[in-house]
């Protein structure tokens, strides 16, 4: 008798589809712009202080979130895939006490009309079930600070 495949173990990987009321140039460019990212990015509770962004096959980016209560959390990867509708990347937590497992996010962007587009977010493969639920309550918070972005921004492009 055989465990589970930890390959392909469905309760570490995170799944996510999210639709936004903005076009798709809006909503790529706010997932590859340092500028924009700098403005939404991470949970609500955290404060980007610095954001970088290499956007090519190869390329690395870096994200460095302020806590409430003053830490510095940094999350950094390389992206393997850059399209006008998909970007892959590696994701790597920096601190003290970060899980130590790189996983793979995976992002399509979908059309849904002149001003809606929808995103399909994949991460994988956790080392646990608490780091990938942990992870969900954190792209569900960030995907609520772009929400406010964008409408700060107005959809018109």
């Amino acid at each position: 008798m055989s465990g589970p495949d930890t390959e392909t173990d469905p309760k570490r990987v995170l799944r996510l589809r999210r639709e936004f009321d903005a076009p798709l140039e809006k909503v790529y460019d706010a997932f590859t712009n340092p500028a924009v990212m700098r403005r939404w990015w991470g949970p609500q509770t955290m404060q980007v202080y610095q954001c970088e962004v290499d956007l090519q096959p190869g390329g690395t980016w870096c994200v460095g979130l302020l806590t409430a209560d003053g830490q510095q959390r940094n999350v950094s990867g390389t992206f393997t895939r850059v399209e006008q509708q998909a970007i892959s990347f590696t994701w790597r937590w920096d601190y003290t006490g970060a899980p130590p497992t790189q996983t793979e996010v995976s992002i399509e962007f979908q059309r849904i009309g002149a001003a809606r587009c929808a995103i399909v977010l994949q991460q994988q493969l956790f080392d646990s079930v608490d780091d990938c639920n942990n992870h969900q309550g954190g792209w569900h918070s960030s995907f609520l600070s772009l929400e406010g972005y964008l409408q700060q921004q107005g959809s018109a492009t």
